[in-house]
């Protein structure tokens, strides 16, 4: 038998992957948007990360949800529009077992009459800090530029945010810096002790919803294997009481 030559056996394969990538864009009604793009690790403007492949996003009212799969050097952004949770399963390449994924979610709800406000005037604090750069406080400054880091990564890390008021909180919407958090719980103060609203043992999700009448919500970080846990934004939605 002929062996076919190198060359045109790598064009063969190029062009067998375009196919199948043009096909999904083609079949794919679900899509609003797609583009292919580099760098996997970098947080998409606007959005917070929701889930790893094979997990759930849950979040509150309507979002847009932002999947994004790579297959070697090639990712894939895709985009759809998702109520309260959805699962984070795409299937860009068609190659379930050889592609990665990650799922964000649009800060912003996609129904603002629905969405409570930013609750204004929080006052955070740590278990530690990393320094003076790495405040508490640059983690509820409205930046993505600034962020809070913990000196270590003991598991009894906690970072914590004050409310001005007794407030309903709906969510809590926490940008992560380089997720790092593989472990943790969300509690809510309820005027006479702290009360676990999650306990998770996976990555932290980017967007949680509640619905808790309190003054201060506490992350307790349980796993952080191998790097201090960080937090670029931590922001509460909720309505004065």
């Amino acid at each position: 038998m002929r062996k076919m030559p190198i060359f045109r056996g790598a064009l063969l394969a190029a062009a067998l992957l375009g196919s199948a990538l043009g096909t999904h864009a083609q079949t794919s009604s679900s899509s609003s948007s797609s583009s292919i793009r580099s760098g996997f690790d970098v947080i998409p403007a606007g959005y917070v990360f929701c889930a790893n492949k094979g997990g759930l996003c849950v979040f509150s009212n309507t979002r847009t949800v932002l999947y994004r799969s790579c297959f070697e050097t090639l990712c894939r952004d895709v985009t759809k529009e998702a109520t309260d949770f959805i699962s984070c399963i795409p299937e860009v390449f068609g190659l379930a077992a050889s592609y990665d994924a990650r799922c964000y979610v649009r800060m912003s709800s996609s129904s603002s009459s629905s969405s409570a406000p930013y609750v204004t005037g929080l006052v955070a604090t740590a278990s530690t800090q990393s320094g003076d750069a790495r405040r508490p406080m640059q983690a509820v400054d409205g930046s993505l530029n600034t962020r809070w880091e913990a000196s270590n990564t003991s598991l009894t890390t906690w970072f914590q945010v004050e409310l001005p008021r007794q407030t309903l909180v709906k969510s809590l919407e926490i940008v992560e810096f380089g997720s790092r958090i593989k472990g943790y719980a969300i509690e809510y103060w309820s005027g006479t002790a702290w009360v676990v609203a999650y306990n998770s043992p996976g990555p932290l999700l980017g967007v949680l919803p509640m619905s808790t009448p309190t003054v201060a919500v506490r992350l307790r970080i349980t796993t952080t294997p191998g790097a201090q846990p960080s937090i670029s934004e931590f922001r509460v939605r909720g309505v004065p009481m």
